[in-house]
């Protein structure tokens, strides 16, 4: 019997379990997370009061607006705007079969996006007319599969509303 030939379906199978382990090193899990603008606590947005507070006093607590537009009468809009999002994915378990991946691999994972903005009216002396401010954050569960890097992603989303203050609703 020739030792090399009955072998050789073990050195396959040897191939196979090695590029398999480099695949799940290289491959395993991916994060990801990126914010724009500044967080806005809703400890500060309460200490704004409708007639009192100025727009000096708003710089001072929350710092300068992202962006002020200009509105009829001399009045003012101060929009501070805050988005966070957060993504974990990792690559099913088919993906790692040799071939199969091709066809059945894929990813699932997770995205979180919270936003937040608060939007006040400056009266045209520059004292707070009004205010909104909300907080929400949506979660969704991503799937996608592949055709040979072709992916096809799904989400499910639930939004909900953690914070949602107006002055006016007072």
């Amino acid at each position: 019997m020739d030792f090399t030939r009955s072998c050789f379906p073990m050195k396959n199978l040897c191939l196979y379990l090695a590029t398999g382990l480099i695949a799940c090193v290289l491959t395993g899990c991916a994060t990801s997370s990126s914010e724009a603008g500044t967080k806005i606590s809703a400890d500060k947005v309460s200490q704004i009061q409708k007639g009192v507070t100025t727009r000096a006093q708003i710089e001072a607590l929350l710092g300068p607006a992202d962006f002020v537009s200009m509105m009829p009468g001399g009045k003012r809009m101060l929009n501070y705007n805050y988005v966070n999002t957060d993504v974990q994915a990792h690559a099913t378990a088919a993906s790692y079969i040799p071939y199969v991946g091709l066809f059945a691999g894929g990813t699932k994972g997770n995205m979180t996006l919270r936003q937040q903005r608060l939007q006040i009216m400056l009266d045209e002396k520059g004292v707070v007319e009004d205010y909104d401010f909300s907080d929400n954050t949506t979660n969704s569960e991503m799937a996608g599969s592949g055709l040979m890097g072709i992916q096809n992603t799904t989400a499910k989303s639930s939004t909900a509303p953690t914070t949602v203050a107006t002055d006016s609703q007072k």
